[in-house]
């Protein structure tokens, strides 16, 4: 979770049976403790889901042309060229 620091206080209403649930199951003294850590685990949840989102989001690029192999041999050639192009061989 986050940094241990001072912790801060906050209000939420629940519905009747959830609170009666987590008064029942979780002892009073882990009751923060607990919904600490479902917060923290729902907004990393949420977090996957609209990162999931994004990526389903992205613009689809047809293939056509060369493909991804040409395309890096190409642009490796190319760079080799202006690196050779830069240099004169030493002369003695």
């Amino acid at each position: 979770m986050g940094a241990s620091g001072p912790k801060e206080r906050a209000t939420f209403t629940l519905d009747p049976d959830i609170k009666d649930q987590l008064e029942r199951q979780i002892p009073q003294s882990e009751r923060s403790r607990f919904v600490e850590t479902a917060i923290a685990n729902a907004l990393k949840d949420l977090a996957k889901q609209d990162a999931l989102n994004a990526i389903r989001g992205f613009k689809r690029f047809p293939l056509k042309g060369p493909g991804v192999v040409e395309t890096l041999r190409q642009v490796r050639a190319e760079r080799a060229e202006q690196l050779a192009s830069r240099h004169r061989p030493v002369s003695k």
